[in-house]
């Protein structure tokens, strides 16, 4: 993803789950800007929602989530189901960003 603040998924699937050490819980990224973080909660099965208010990066992040979420590693491995959520200005037309 062309973002300005690109993260290894290696590095975040490591703030990820120890963000939520029991993995129980929901990652929650209000700037999700490419969606690195949301990738990295996909990969290890966690629930995530991801908000985004720039319509250029959320089109980035809702490309970029799946190909990152499948890249393999073999320092994190995969657990949980996969579920999250998504919120960006084409989701949010008629609310606040009227």
């Amino acid at each position: 993803a062309d973002h300005p603040s690109l993260k290894p998924q290696s590095f975040m699937r490591q703030v990820v789950r120890a963000s939520l050490p029991l993995g129980k819980g929901v990652v929650l990224d209000p700037f999700m800007g490419g969606g690195a973080t949301i990738a990295a909660a996909e990969h290890l099965g966690y629930e995530s929602i991801g908000i985004e208010i720039d319509p250029e990066y959320f089109r980035m992040a809702i490309g970029a989530i799946p190909k990152l979420a499948s890249l393999t590693s073999n320092k994190v491995s995969s657990s949980g189901s996969r579920k999250s959520g998504l919120v960006g200005t084409q989701t949010c037309q008629g609310g606040f960003f009227d």
